[in-house]
C-alpha cells in the first residue's frame, strides 16, 4: 500500500506540474481600452472636519471616517 499509494501520488503531481506549466505558457494579456479614470474619492477635495461625511451615514466626518 505505501509503495502504491506513493506511486500515485507522484503521477498525480507530475500532473499538477503539467498543467501549471501549460497554464503559465499559455496566458494572455488583455488588452484595456484607454487609461483608467481615477474614483471619486481620490479626486475629490478634502473634505472638512465639520463636513458630511462622504461615505453617506450622515454623520460629521471627523465622528465618522476621519478618526
Amino acid at each position: 500500500y505505501k509503495r502504491g499509494g506513493h506511486e500515485t501520488f507522484q503521477d498525480m503531481m507530475g500532473g499538477v506540474r503539467q498543467d501549471i506549466v501549460h497554464t503559465i505558457y499559455h496566458v494572455g494579456i488583455v488588452k484595456e481600452g484607454g487609461p483608467r479614470e481615477r474614483e471619486k474619492a481620490a479626486v475629490a477635495a478634502r473634505t472638512g472636519r465639520n463636513d458630511p461625511c462622504p461615505c453617506g451615514s450622515g454623520k460629521k466626518y471627523k465622528k465618522c471616517c476621519g478618526r
